[in-house]
């Protein structure tokens, strides 16, 4: 069963780049350029994981948190340029920073939507 994971991010060229690398490797990718279409598709379906720029806001409040008090389990990988302590982060949700690479990544993603489907 292939696993659908949400792309978030307002920068079309990232956006573009990391659904490359996820489709590659046999995800079904679904890309929002903004939390509130994010957010309407989290509620039209039902998604594996969600990948979430950092910046990506919805009402001043990041995605992600607005993602955990809608759907609690939804694992979510938040993606910045800048450091975020990681001990911030706990399953289901992770940590990737944007200077990582394709191997990290893809390793993140998988061990994110393993975890999920074993709680």
């Amino acid at each position: 069963m292939t696993q659908l994971i949400l792309l978030v991010d307002d920068d079309a060229l990232a956006l573009g780049v990391r659904r490359l690398v996820l489709e590659a490797a046999r995800y079904e990718v679904l890309t929002a350029s903004s939390a509130s279409q994010a957010l309407d598709f989290v509620s039209a379906q039902r998604f594996d994981l969600v990948i979430t720029d950092n910046t990506v806001t919805k009402s001043g409040q990041g995605l992600a948190a607005e993602l955990r008090r809608l759907i609690p389990r939804l694992p979510v990988i938040t993606l910045s340029g800048g450091s975020i302590p990681q001990h911030e982060f706990e399953p289901p949700d992770y940590f990737l920073h944007k200077l990582d690479g394709p191997e990290e990544m893809l390793a993140k993603v998988s061990s994110a939507i393993l975890s999920s489907s074993q709680a």
